[in-house]
């Protein structure tokens, strides 16, 4: 073999490994990228379906704006309870009521203040639990979150001699408050309803207030019910739980957060029991009749 035929047959050779070493590393790269771009994907999905909706039904855009002054409302009576849902238009909520005898009185009213507690209300009709979401119970983008006591994941929680739901305004207003001071979103009300040593039969005492926040670091100030000085730990970033009486809030007795006052003074509040409510202005004229004890909160150096 002629020596010109032998370098061309080797300069050949080496294009040859050359050219299968390029093709090679071009379809390894693609598919690399291909193969790291479906992880990409699968992870997201993962994250997209580990973040599941809010089961609660509540969508704040449709919520009343209120702004409340002047006198306290009238106590709820059942007449007015049972008369109103009778006279309801919505479907689930006469569903429901052809069960109504399964369901205490408690929930009932429930449902009156709160026509968006049918799916709640349905579940406990059912036996039955949602807890694929996480979070907030409705989502008001504020500082302080927002929990429900009938919240479908933890509504059905024994507390007291009932449940979260119907008795549970105090640990559930407790679980914002720290939750919120602290930055910690598992905190909810089911932790903070392990706490019973200070509940009574049908709620939570007024001790509970100045013992549990101790154990989270968090400093406590019993307050006067005085305008100025509200104003002042609200602004200072201190929310205020107060004790209410009948009226507004509840027949008998309530807990709700104070946590903002907005620019005509008015105040804004975190009631566990209506996000309605919640989504509703105050005056403090309004409250003050209302209010019974209340404290404030700060997270502690």
């Amino acid at each position: 073999m002629n020596r010109n035929l032998q370098n061309k047959l080797t300069k050949f050779g080496i294009y040859l490994v050359l050219y299968t070493f390029g093709i090679f590393v071009f379809f390894n790269f693609v598919f690399a990228k291909k193969e790291t771009k479906i992880a990409g994907n699968t992870v997201k999905e993962v994250e997209t379906k580990s973040k599941t909706l809010n089961a609660n039904g509540i969508d704040v855009s449709k919520l009343s704006t209120k702004v409340n002054t002047g006198k306290k409302a009238n106590i709820l009576t059942e007449k007015t309870v049972l008369e109103g849902l009778k006279n309801s238009e919505d479907s689930d909520i006469q569903e429901i009521l052809k069960s109504k005898d399964k369901l205490s009185y408690s929930y009932l009213a429930l449902l009156y203040r709160n026509p968006s507690a049918k799916l709640f209300v349905k579940d406990k009709l059912e036996n039955r639990t949602v807890d694929n979401f996480t979070g907030e119970s409705v989502d008001f983008k504020r500082d302080i979150p927002y929990y429900l006591q009938w919240d479908r994941r933890w509504g059905q929680n024994k507390y007291t001699d009932d449940n979260i739901a119907i008795n549970g305004c105090g640990p559930t207003s407790m679980a914002m408050v720290i939750s919120g001071l602290l930055k910690d979103n598992s905190i909810t009300p089911v932790e903070l309803a392990k706490y019973e040593e200070y509940s009574e039969k049908s709620g939570t005492g007024w001790e509970y207030f100045t013992e549990i926040p101790k154990k989270y670091g968090i400093k406590v100030k019993e307050l006067s019910t005085n305008e100025k000085i509200y104003k002042n730990e609200l602004k200072n970033g201190r929310p205020i739980i107060a004790n209410v009486g009948p009226g507004d809030f509840s027949s008998t007795g309530h807990y709700i957060v104070l946590v903002g006052v907005d620019e005509d003074g008015m105040f804004i509040i975190n009631d566990s029991n209506s996000p309605t409510n919640t989504n509703e202005k105050w005056s403090f004229e309004r409250l003050r009749s209302q209010i019974k004890n209340s404290w404030s909160f700060v997270k502690g150096e």
